[in-house]
């Protein structure tokens, strides 16, 4: 279904979101991990045209300890997407 929207509306309307934690993708609202590494599963989309990514790395999110910072280094490095990070912000609205 996801490749089915890509191709309807165009790869710059779609982001494609990757949670994970310890690297695998989870899926089922974080109930469940699978063995997919985030990096290859960001690459494999990326090559079916998906530009926009939002990476949530599980293990930071919601604990005020920082960023995965290498993780997302090593997207933007083995990726051209369009990268946010997600996990371990404290936001603000202003």
């Amino acid at each position: 279904m996801f490749l089915e929207w890509i191709k309807k509306y165009g790869p710059d309307k779609i982001i494609l979101g990757a949670d994970c934690l310890n690297r695998k993708i989870a899926t089922q609202g974080w109930l469940e991990n699978s063995e997919t590494d985030v990096v290859d599963f960001i690459s494999d989309y990326q090559q079916k045209g998906i530009q926009y990514v939002i990476c949530t790395d599980i293990s930071k999110d919601g604990m005020l300890q920082g960023t995965s910072n290498e993780l997302y280094k090593e997207i933007l490095e083995k990726t051209s997407v369009k990268l946010i990070a997600s996990g371990g912000f404290l936001h603000w609205m202003i």
